[in-house]
């Protein structure tokens, strides 16, 4: 990838850069009104929430829908992107 790409690999980020990076931004994400913390990990989806197509962007209205309170119970971790794809 040309490093003049906008394009952005996260994956190929080693866990030193994502610590790096936990630790530049930690203050200024934990200051945002619905950041409770900051974590280097999986990110949990909602178990109803449907798996993105790729005309699913012009399906979406403007305004968010009112979800509710994430849990563990009503959330799963789901495969990556690279993950999704080769299944």
């Amino acid at each position: 990838m040309s490093p003049l790409s906008t394009q952005q690999n996260f994956p190929s980020l080693s866990l030193k850069d994502l610590l790096e990076a936990r630790e530049l931004y930690h203050w200024h994400l934990s200051n945002k009104a619905n950041v409770v913390g900051t974590a280097v990990g999986l990110y949990l989806i909602r178990t109803d929430v449907p798996w993105p197509r790729d005309d699913a962007g012009s399906e979406r209205s403007s305004a968010p829908l009112a979800k509710g309170i994430r849990t563990f119970d009503n959330s799963e971790v789901r495969p990556g992107e690279r993950d999704a794809q080769a299944q």
